[in-house]
């Protein structure tokens, strides 16, 4: 009873941390099988960090589900410790109902745009979490039409889900060529966005006239953005030609009569 009532007390008081007291709180939560302390442990985690690298800690499933819930029910008053635990993943983590319901409700908080592209460029560690591709899919399809430079962060991880789950996204070939603007070919996050467009687009069951509007647009767009996203946005092309002979003749040569010339 006693250890308990200790317990009670740091899960519901405010004590200063130190070191010291961090490896106290690990040797206890190591050594309870009731993991009593839990609570303690994931609210300082939450106020200052406290345990964000301790592997030991924060490999623990109920230290996960409770800081995932604890920041459910907070949301507004810890923004940004939101934002580092969906972008940044723990330990060993695994799919969460409590990770998917902080995932949802923090989005439907309408985050900045700078908060939803941090998302977008780690999304990979809120896939691997959320126990609902469908959640993931919706917010996904949603930031793919809503602005060119945020669909094509959301364009690689929307065709993944989209297969996995077996849902399908309408008019996705028409938001995915209204993405292409100088704003996402030069975003340095660019890389998964031109993967997935090659992705998408060299499969031979594609029509030529769609394929073909896609290599005009990518080359138009040469002149308007840096010379580092030019070489990046040749070899989309490049691959496009080699698996669509109607793109590779466009690079043909046009025979011009000499008499017109003059």
């Amino acid at each position: 009873s006693r250890y308990q009532t200790f317990c009670d007390y740091l899960n519901n008081n405010i004590f200063p941390i130190t070191k010291n007291t961090e490896k106290c709180i690990q040797s206890l939560l190591i050594s309870d099988s009731k993991k009593s302390l839990i609570p303690s442990a994931a609210s300082v985690f939450i106020q200052d960090g406290t345990f964000s690298d301790n592997q030991v800690v924060n490999s623990i499933p109920e230290f996960q589900d409770t800081v995932y819930k604890m920041l459910t029910d907070t949301i507004s008053e810890h923004q940004d410790a939101v934002l580092h635990v969906l972008t940044n993943e723990f330990s060993n983590s695994k799919p969460s109902e409590a990770f998917s319901t902080l995932f949802l409700k923090f989005i439907s908080s309408k985050p900045s745009n700078d908060s939803i592209i941090q998302i977008l460029d780690n999304f990979d560690s809120i896939l691997s979490r959320v126990d609902d591709k469908l959640v993931t899919y919706d917010f996904l399809n949603d930031q793919f039409e809503s602005d060119p430079l945020l669909a094509s962060l959301s364009l690689p991880y929307l065709v993944n889900v989209a297969q996995s789950s077996a849902v399908d996204s309408p008019n996705f070939y028409q938001t995915a060529f209204r993405s292409i603007s100088p704003r996402s070919l030069s975003s340095p996050h660019r890389a998964k966005y031109l993967d997935t467009l090659v992705r998408v687009l060299t499969p031979k069951t594609r029509p030529a006239s769609e394929v073909t509007c896609f290599a005009v647009k990518l080359s138009r767009m040469l002149p308007l953005i840096p010379v580092d996203a030019q070489v990046d946005v040749l070899s989309v092309l490049q691959s496009l030609v080699f698996s669509h002979e109607c793109i590779a003749k466009l690079l043909d040569p046009i025979d011009t009569d000499p008499k017109v010339a003059k």
